[in-house]
């Protein structure tokens, strides 16, 4: 404990306190009858007095230095997530027991229960339903979520399932002891890994979709695959598997007979040797449309690209195709969208891209090795006469729809496209599904540009040649042609009152609406209220007011369970009144069933690399044992320095007060006053 002050602030307030208190009862005469003693108490009180005044007026810190023992903490993370009950069926009735015993046996350090998936539940709500596993994640969370505490150790308690993040991890700031739930043998299993088809389909027709099958330990065994859409069976198919690990893979014809949402769902097994059955069936909705697309193709010369294109489209059904020069003047009318093949010369490209953007009708452009061209859409600036060759690598942020990786693969390894040097710029909310690549070395540049430019969605492909990825893979070739008609058929809502809501979500995603409203001179305007209803078989879930945001409107709903759902969005402003109607499916998440065996490997080596120490769920009382234990607890002492202004202390004043009340009475004691 000390006072900081300068040295010269001491001097000046002793020379002026002494200065002041010998002036005032050894120089005035009228205090010369006064006893000595007398004389010499008021004196001290003068100078305490005056000596206190000035030395505060130099604002003097008080300084104290404050010891506390901190004692360590231990997290005790315990994962949340669907697997580790489907891994050990007893462990949610076991592990509360477990809490208990922890709670009431380590006495070594304070106990923070933290369940987690791919992050840390700072609530604590074990509900075992979580999606997502991301260990590695977890750990280095601790540190941000108790920045100042000493954590002398941690007890991980889970499957060791990673379903996100890496595989190998090395914590080597404290030690971590693990407990592993679940059996680490391979026992029987039989699952559906996925599901491939597309989005969207058209009544009448007939859509194709890929079922994967993963068998383990079922080698011999026949297994039973039953395909159900719209809940009427549509195929049932006989296999078995040729080894212990067996991957199957099988694609069946489905028939749309009507419009609207329908689940899709596939059976597999339901063997008698199985212990695990939730993976056993998977579920997914398709959207069936009630009218075809009408297509027109415009080109100038014949080209293998323009042939390439038309052929994607041979078979399917509710595509009907025309063809056109871009020297002619057609009406937009009966179109859906319009695809532009090859060069011609500046005006008639300007005068189609006019065309398309008054009539509102989304397109597709294959570049072609064009010379400088600029317009509302974009822009092309060409820096010499060459043309490169260039290869594809597809853009891992690409988010507009999905697309199968195999398919990604095949125009990552076609041949190369030839392509204008330049500069492109593209107008709108834009992504790059494919990016050039020259030589090997990844240039960033778009190469497969979809865009939304004024409720218009486009598609850009830059360059020549594509017609050899369609003969190098007809089927991926095809299949992005098809996706790509899809999404620029697709027109946003330009309407006033405007309702943002994605089509398909997974139960362990928060469901998001978004909306605007428009007012009558195009500005944005959140001034009016917008009362949102979910609801699902005409039974209303969910009544609630957006939220504004800024100028708009924003509400999180969370997340819902798998199903079809209907959002019915009122704006309300005065006398005016819209309504609008979005619907959407969620679909289980299922990662956290597809690997059910403990991941011994990964537990053991975490505990090892960290100093700590594994243990098998049926071992739990020897880890509460070893922890108490343990010598890695230990508590730590922090010193920390408290300074605040002398004047903030009353009791001064006090004293102050205290010291002139006895010298004024003194004072008038001897008649002095």
């Amino acid at each position: 404990m000390s006072i900081k002050v300068s040295s010269i602030a001491i001097l000046v307030s002793f020379f002026v306190a002494l200065l002041v208190s010998v002036l005032f009862y050894f120089k005035d005469k009228s205090l010369k009858e006064t006893a000595s003693w007398l004389r010499y108490f008021l004196t001290t009180c003068r100078f305490l007095i005056v000596f206190v005044v000035v030395f505060l007026m130099f604002s003097p810190i008080f300084v104290q230095t404050k010891k506390e023992n901190k004692k360590p903490i231990l997290p005790i993370l315990i994962d949340n997530t669907k697997s580790i009950q489907l891994s050990d069926t007893t462990f949610k009735t076991d592990v509360f027991d477990f809490i208990e015993a922890v709670s009431e046996e380590i006495n070594v350090a304070e106990v923070k229960l933290l369940p987690f998936s791919n992050k840390i539940e700072l609530d604590f709500d074990l509900t075992f339903d979580k999606q997502g596993t991301n260990i590695p994640s977890v750990i280095d969370e601790l540190d941000e979520n108790f920045p100042n505490d000493n954590i002398g150790g941690a007890l991980l308690i889970s499957d060791g399932i990673n379903t996100e993040g890496e595989q190998v991890y090395i914590n080597d700031k404290y030690p971590i002891y693990t407990i592993g739930v679940g059996d680490s043998v391979k026992e029987p299993d039989a699952k559906v890994k996925n599901l491939y088809f597309n989005n969207i389909v058209f009544v009448g027709n007939t859509f194709t979709t890929e079922i994967q099958l993963q068998f383990e330990n079922l080698k011999g065994i026949p297994q039973k695959i039953r395909v159900a859409f719209d809940k009427e069976e549509v195929r049932v198919i006989k296999y078995t598997p040729e080894r212990n690990y067996d991957f199957y893979k099988v694609k069946i014809q489905v028939n749309a007979k009507e419009s609207g949402v329908f689940p899709l769902e596939v059976f597999v097994g339901n063997n008698a040797n199985e212990k695990f059955l939730k993976n056993n069936q998977l579920k997914r909705f398709i959207t069936v449309k009630s009218k075809k697309l009408k297509i027109l193709v415009v080109s100038d010369e014949p080209h293998p690209d323009v042939r390439a294109v038309k052929n994607s489209f041979w078979g399917v059904d509710h595509i009907d195709l025309s063809e056109t020069i871009f020297s002619k003047d057609i009406s937009l009318d009966l179109f859906n969208a319009v695809i532009f093949i090859g060069n011609s010369n500046v005006k008639n490209k300007k005068r189609w891209l006019n065309k398309v953007k008054s009539e509102g009708k989304g397109f597709v452009w294959f570049t072609g090795t064009q010379n400088s061209f600029n317009n509302q859409f974009f822009k092309f600036m060409r820096l010499d006469k060459s043309n490169d060759k260039v290869q594809m690598k597809s853009n891992s942020s690409f988010s507009l729809f999905k697309l199968d990786s195999e398919i990604k693969e095949s125009f990552e390894n076609s041949v190369p496209i030839s392509v204008p040097f330049g500069q492109w710029k593209f107008s709108g909310d834009n992504q790059a599904l494919m990016l050039q690549k020259i030589n090997n070395i990844e240039t960033g540049y778009p190469q497969i540009i979809f865009s939304n430019l004024d409720a218009i969605n486009y598609s850009v492909f830059v360059g020549s040649g594509y017609w050899r990825t369609s003969l190098r893979n007809p089927t991926a070739f095809n299949e992005l042609i098809r996706k790509t008609v899809n999404y620029v058929s697709t027109q946003s809502d330009n309407s006033q009152f405007r309702v943002n809501l994605r089509s398909e979500f997974t139960d362990a995603e928060e469901v998001i609406i978004n909306a605007e409203y428009y007012n009558e001179i195009g500005d944005l305007d959140n001034s009016g209220s917008i009362l949102v209803e979910l609801m699902q078989n005409d039974t209303t879930i969910l009544k609630s007011e957006l939220q504004r945001t800024r100028d708009k409107y924003r509400q999180n709903i969370g997340a819902v369970k798998p199903g079809i759902y209907k959002v019915k969005s009122t704006y309300k402003k005065g006398k005016k009144e819209i309504e609008k109607e979005n619907n959407f499916f969620v679909n289980e998440l299922t990662v956290e069933a597809e690997n059910l065996s403990m991941n011994y490997h990964f537990l053991s080596e975490l505990s090892k690399s960290s100093d700590g120490a594994y243990f098998d769920w049926k071992e739990r009382g020897s880890a509460i044992k070893s922890l108490n234990s343990s010598k890695i607890f230990k508590t730590i002492s922090y010193f920390e320095l408290i300074s605040d202004l002398l004047l903030k202390f009353k009791w001064i004043f006090y004293v102050l007060v205290l010291l002139v009340i006895v010298e004024w009475i003194l004072r008038k004691w001897q008649g002095v006053i």
